[in-house]
This record gives C-alpha cells, sequence and structure tokens, in this order.
C-alpha cells in the first residue's frame, strides 16, 4: 500500500487513545474531537453534532465543550481523548491505559462506548 491509502486506514478505520492523549493544548475540547471529521471531510454542522455526541457518549458535560484541555481534569481530559478516537465510528481502537484516570462509572461508560465498535 502506498502511504496515502495507509494514512486512509488510519484516519477511517483505526480510533487512536494515547497514554499522554496528544489533545491540542491551544484548542477547545468541541474541537479537538472535531478535528478527526475535518480530516474524513465531514462539514459544518454535522461535524459539530457529531463531535457532541461522541462527547456526551464519553460522559463529558456540555459545559466543558469550550474549555482548552489545560482547564480540566485528568479523567475529563481522558474523556476527550475517548470521544476523539471514537467520533469516526472506526472498526478498532487502539488504546493504551484507555480508563487509567478515570472513576469506575466512567470507566464502564467507557468501556460500554467501546463495544460498540462495529
Amino acid at each position: 500500500m502506498t502511504d496515502d491509502e495507509l494514512a486512509d486506514i488510519r484516519r477511517d478505520k483505526i480510533g487512536f487513545v494515547f497514554q499522554s492523549f496528544n489533545l491540542l493544548p491551544r484548542t477547545t475540547v468541541l474541537k479537538n474531537v472535531m478535528l478527526p471529521l475535518v480530516y474524513e471531510g465531514v462539514h459544518g454542522l454535522k461535524r459539530e453534532k457529531r463531535a457532541r455526541e461522541a462527547l456526551i457518549s464519553a460522559g463529558l458535560d456540555e459545559a466543558h465543550f469550550h474549555n482548552l484541555s489545560n482547564q480540566l481534569s485528568g479523567g475529563q481530559i481522558q474523556r476527550v481523548a475517548i470521544a476523539r478516537a471514537l467520533v469516526n465510528n472506526p472498526s478498532l481502537i487502539l488504546a493504551d491505559e484507555p480508563t487509567g484516570n478515570l472513576d469506575s462509572k466512567n470507566r464502564g461508560n467507557s468501556f460500554g462506548n467501546f463495544s460498540k465498535i462495529k
């Protein structure tokens, strides 16, 4: 496969939850989750709607959607990273300690979201 074909597979089929989260620090929570949708070519309100749904599904309160990642707790940051990994409905999730900073309720919620992968 070419580099572009491999990049397409990573973009469309794989969600990543990095141990260090890799959120863009000067970008809002909502825009961090919308980023994979930008690369996928999803536009406008549809992009924002899908990102909002992913964040809510990951257990993040809408009051935090316009915060920067450095304004969140470790568990909240982790939920943003999980939402970003799931927003494209990937076939595969690669995650390095995806629930390490989460309480038991949010840990169960995250595993429930992971189990919905197609």
